[in-house]
């Protein structure tokens, strides 16, 4: 009886996993299987993988660079418009930070300034018993 699960794209059997690349070229549809061991060969076959898919995405974008350039010119309005606004919106929120730590360092400044108000009064009062004390004891 053969143990085996099978989907659209990656077939199990017998501890071995074979994944079915289907690519078009020229119209012709071809078809990739790699086998990959269960035990640790996921990532030799994902790299695997990785570089396969790297050639035919090259071959594709050679010989439909037409399409290629047609999506590009579609898409680098929409992608200028985008940045655009992410740059108006980072520039805003960098105003609204500066605004808040200039706010917060005038708040520093005004503490300092009380704290400092409230120790010359407490000096002046100080002075004040002094002054008092001497004219009490000349009295």
């Amino acid at each position: 009886m053969m143990n085996c699960f099978k989907s659209r794209n990656i077939l199990i059997y017998k501890q071995s996993i074979y994944v079915l690349f289907e690519y078009s070229f020229y119209g012709k549809k071809r078809h990739i299987l790699i086998n990959c061991l269960m035990n640790g060969g996921i990532i030799m076959s994902l790299l695997i993988g990785g570089i396969i898919s790297a050639i035919l995405g090259l071959v594709s974008l050679i010989f439909c660079w037409s399409d290629f350039m047609t999506i590009i010119k579609g898409a680098f309005p929409v992608f200028l418009f985008l940045g655009g606004a992410l740059a108006v919106y980072v520039g805003i929120d960098e105003i609204q930070e500066k605004s808040r730590e200039e706010r917060q360092r005038q708040e520093e400044k005004l503490t300092k300034a009380q704290q400092e108000i409230e120790t010359i009064r407490a000096q002046a009062e100080s002075y004040k018993e002094e002054l008092n004390k001497l004219k009490e004891s000349k009295q």
